[in-house]
């Protein structure tokens, strides 16, 4: 339908400018060959209507000429998208086939380089959790340490306090006699 109207488009724009053409040659012609005053007035009465008619034509072959060119380019683009879309869609089918997936080399050495570097993190990971079990375990054991002190100076400081109140037990000398 659109190839029918552009066809029919073209087709008036060739007979305008051969229309043109042929009327601007018999004026010449007609306006060259007549000597006659009064042949002369109608042929330059026919020139002037020929002209007009002739200057109405060259407007809308110039109209026509500049649609035609913005409908070539705006075909133009929509050919480029076409064929980048089919591009595109040409790609992915080679890539997929029975619903399986077929990357191209450069992706899946790429995907094998992330899976390494995943793999090691993950390792990176387990050590550090491990270090940092340790390190709590050895939090837990200095925590039980010091609470030990802390009892054992407790004690300490407790039985000395007791040691300074109880009075200290008289001893009685004997001296060489009996009691």
């Amino acid at each position: 339908m659109l190839k029918a109207m552009v066809e029919e488009k073209d087709e008036r724009i060739r007979e305008i400018e051969e229309l043109g053409g042929v009327g601007e040659k018999e004026g010449r012609v007609n306006n060259n060959n007549n000597n006659n005053n009064h042949h002369n007035n109608n042929v330059n009465i026919n020139v002037g209507k020929e002209l007009a008619f002739l200057g109405a034509n060259y407007f809308l072959v110039d109209q026509m000429r500049e649609e035609r060119e913005r409908r070539d380019e705006t075909v133009e683009k929509w050919k480029q998208l076409y064929l980048a879309i089919k591009m595109e869609l040409d790609d992915l089918i080679q890539r997929t086939h029975e619903g399986g997936l077929y990357w191209r080399a450069e992706e899946e050495d790429m995907a094998e380089e992330l899976k390494r570097e995943v793999q090691v993190k993950e390792e990176t990971i387990k050590e550090l959790k491990s270090r940092l079990a340790s390190m709590e375990q050895e939090l837990r054991n200095k925590d039980r340490e010091v609470d030990i002190l802390r009892q054992s100076l407790r004690i300490m400081t407790s039985r000395k306090v007791l040691q300074a109140k109880i009075p200290p037990k008289k001893v009685i000398a004997k001296q060489g006699g009996k009691f």
